[in-house]
């Protein structure tokens, strides 16, 4: 909903239930409101408004945040199904009491700046980061869907963690340039570049794609944190509720 239909909406509830107190303190029927008290209640709305333009302000806050919290708790209901993903990368502590999922792209430049957070995260005792390839950027830069193959590919070789922070720094990502960052951390390319054609990981890639096209999770970065679904690289509010989990 935009700004001028979120107004039209305020300002047709606000005359509404001013028409509704009007109606009954002249004992006419309820909703029965004649053509000159709307005129009335309208001018009084609208001069109201004027003099207190912060009341729209204030209005469409509520309503943004109302959406916003709805939109959430829709998202809330599929976690569990990414969770019960097979073969997601994990990083940190499998039984820590905080779960970060994160969804992101390797060419996407949130992302990127989203590394040293997560991986301070992952650093912490108490918390684990499951990773969802989500290569939304693929039909523009045509090797998001290559990196996120060859990191789930680095995991079979427990060397997810080593792959995915160097493609995060890395700029300009091609197979060559892949597969030569993954030399440099210590992968075994051939076997790297055989288990990226199969089945396992192609089954995990299309699966997380599915369901975040179910989920509408279509953005990057995005993150629930113990449950709390939060859109984009918003620290302050993953902080909170980094912090809000350990109580």
């Amino acid at each position: 909903m935009n700004m001028g239909s979120t107004i039209k909406t305020t300002l047709a509830s606000a005359a509404l239930i001013f028409a509704a107190s009007c109606s009954q303190a002249v004992s006419e029927p309820a909703g029965k409101v004649s053509t000159t008290d709307k005129a009335a209640i309208e001018k009084i709305v609208h001069e109201y408004l004027v003099a207190n333009p912060e009341v729209l302000v204030e209005a469409f806050q509520a309503l943004e945040a109302k959406q916003e919290l709805a939109e959430a708790e829709q998202k809330k209901q599929f976690l569990p199904a990414f969770l019960a993903l097979e073969n997601a990368p994990i990083l940190g502590d499998k039984d820590a009491p905080i779960t970060i999922v994160e969804f992101f792209d390797y060419n996407c430049g949130f992302c990127k700046k989203s590394t040293d957070w997560v991986m301070t995260q992952v650093a912490s005792k108490d918390v684990k980061v499951i990773f969802m390839e989500l290569p939304v950027l693929d039909s523009r830069t045509k090797t998001s869907a290559l990196a996120a193959r060859a990191s789930v590919a680095a995991s079979m070789q427990d060397k997810y963690k080593e792959l995915h922070i160097a493609m995060m720094k890395a700029n300009g990502l091609t197979k060559g340039r892949i597969l030569s960052i993954a030399e440099k951390e210590g992968l075994d390319v051939q076997q790297l570049s055989k288990d990226m054609e199969s089945a396992t990981v192609y089954r995990l890639l299309e699966d997380t794609m599915k369901l975040a096209e179910q989920a509408d999770i279509l953005a990057t970065p995005s993150f629930y944190v113990n449950g709390k679904f939060v859109s984009g690289a918003n620290f302050p509010m993953l902080d909170k509720y980094i912090s809000e989990a350990r109580g």
